[in-house]
């Protein structure tokens, strides 16, 4: 959402969280409201179901996922024969702002910069994520491929396969990687947002008294972490 806005959640050196902007806290509050208006499944509205199964029963009728979850539907009893009941649709942006399509996950992997076979290493790298394993997840619609050359493999022989297509052949043009913090895990951030928010939720604190907390406890976070790798 901030994104969509021009703006970033971090300072440019990382070691501070702009949760107090103008433009975090009308996005945090947004979340609190749709939570309080009981809209899907909540710490108000908590639901044992996974939202795979919720949304596939028909108990969902729209959440927000990526192009891989055309290849869950496509493979899920409850869905794989009524697929035209689907749609995807292009990623929500923020009034006002402009269309973001965040890349949040992908198949992507590292070599250690000090493993003693990098000639293997690369081996196996290079057979991953550019030779048959590569084609068949492109041909699986599980997800686009990194490299255009296997675009073609891409599922588009239903409608359902040519709808979805269709939306994300769009959407990559507004691309947008979102760096995360690399001086705090997500995980982190997680866990100090459900404490400090979940109060706001059931009126036992307000907003501006979660994002003040949140936004302390993070910052001690991060210069601790800051402190660890050496980083001033």
């Amino acid at each position: 959402m901030l994104a969509s806005s021009g703006k970033s959640l971090y300072s440019d050196d990382f070691s501070t969280i702009l949760l107090d902007s103008p433009e975090a806290k009308k996005a945090l509050q947004y979340w609190v409201d749709l939570a309080k208006a009981g809209v899907g499944p909540s710490p108000l509205n908590p639901e044992a179901t996974g939202f795979i199964d919720l949304f596939t029963q028909g108990k969902l009728g729209m959440m927000t996922v990526g192009y891989w979850f055309a290849g869950i539907l496509k493979s899920t009893d409850a869905s794989k024969s009524h697929l035209d009941d689907f749609m995807l649709l292009p990623a929500p942006m923020v009034a006002g702002g402009k269309a973001i399509e965040a890349s949040q996950v992908g198949t992507g992997g590292i070599i250690n910069s000090k493993t003693r076979h990098p000639k293997e290493a690369w081996t196996v790298f290079e057979w991953f994520f550019g030779g048959k394993p590569a084609d068949e997840r492109a041909a699986s619609g599980w997800g686009l491929p990194g490299f255009q050359s296997k675009m073609s493999k891409v599922p588009v022989a239903t409608n359902f396969d040519k709808q979805t297509y269709a939306v994300v052949s769009n959407n990559v043009s507004h691309l947008t990687t979102i760096p995360n913090n690399p001086y705090i895990s997500t995980t982190a951030i997680d866990t100090i947002f459900g404490k400090y928010f979940m109060p706001v939720y059931f009126g036992e604190d307000t907003l501006d008294g979660a994002i003040a907390k949140s936004k302390k406890e993070i910052e001690i976070q991060i210069r601790e972490n800051k402190d660890i790798v050496g980083v001033k």
